[in-house]
């Protein structure tokens, strides 16, 4: 099971920055407590096991619910993809090869200090 989510994370004067996420579980209820980062047994699972087991999928999945989000937002917003994983070089290192590779429409801000990618939506 995958979930994903766009959540508003910094105003920025008249524009937003917003945080997608994107977690893998074997349930609803173990993502969503993830997500609203819950105190249980089924989050600390979840923390320790964000590699992931779902292969590409989980990517393909991610990049179909970007262009659907880039539908959403308003002109001069940005999307940032942050890895934050239990591990999150790795993470990282997955995530940039795949939207490199496969997203010919969006290309991404990439910053690898901070291991995470930034679309930004220009302004027409």
């Amino acid at each position: 099971m995958a979930k994903t989510r766009l959540i508003p994370w910094l105003k920025v004067d008249k524009t937003c920055v917003w945080l997608a996420s994107v977690a893998v579980g074997k349930s609803k209820r173990q993502i969503n407590d993830w997500m609203w980062r819950k105190k249980n047994s089924r989050t600390r699972r979840l923390d320790g096991n964000l590699t992931g087991r779902a292969g590409n999928k989980v990517q393909a999945i991610a990049i179909r619910a970007l262009h659907e989000w880039f539908a959403f937002i308003p002109p001069g917003d940005s999307i940032v993809f942050k890895c934050e994983s239990a591990d999150p070089e790795k993470q990282f290192r997955v995530w940039k090869k795949w939207i490199l590779r496969h997203d010919y429409v969006l290309k991404p801000e990439i910053d690898e200090e901070l291991k995470s990618f930034y679309f930004y939506k220009p302004r027409r």
